[in-house]
């Protein structure tokens, strides 16, 4: 290991399952925040919104990859305002484990009433399979 050519002992920092998962969340949840700005930037531009009022209305809209991290998508749905911590923190307790992002967040969004149910814009190939969603008119208030 690299710590043992500089003469340590042990490694400098913690490695245990849980500082790794955390690592590896955290990490998808940053790719998910990248491919979010890009992706909805994109929307917004082809919608004909000028690229000086997309921060204003950015906040809106979310994407739905059709694969990645289930407890990364759902606290970037968390950091989105589509969940709340509580909620968040619940869902990655049943469905940490599930890889199909379009199915599990059809489950989550059809737990909402329907008027607070977010909804579908558009579907991109970005270069990976994405779903742009905003969030219902009563989310946003």
């Amino acid at each position: 290991m690299y710590y043992q050519y500089f003469g340590l002992n042990e490694a400098p920092f913690s490695s245990s399952k849980k500082n790794i998962e955390e690592a590896f969340i955290t990490t998808k949840e940053s790719e998910l925040h990248q491919w979010s700005d890009a992706a909805i930037e994109d929307y917004l531009k082809s919608e004909g919104i000028k690229e000086e009022n997309i921060y204003d209305i950015e906040y809106k809209y979310f994407i739905v990859p059709y694969v990645t991290c289930a407890s990364a998508f759902l606290r970037y749905l968390e950091s989105r305002d589509f969940l709340n911590e509580a909620q968040s923190e619940k869902l990655r307790k049943l469905y940490s484990k599930e890889s199909d992002m379009y199915l599990l967040f059809e489950k989550i969004n059809n737990l909402f009433s329907p008027e607070l149910r977010a909804e579908l814009v558009k579907e991109v190939d970005f270069p990976l399979s994405i779903k742009i969603y905003q969030l219902s008119k009563e989310m946003c208030s």
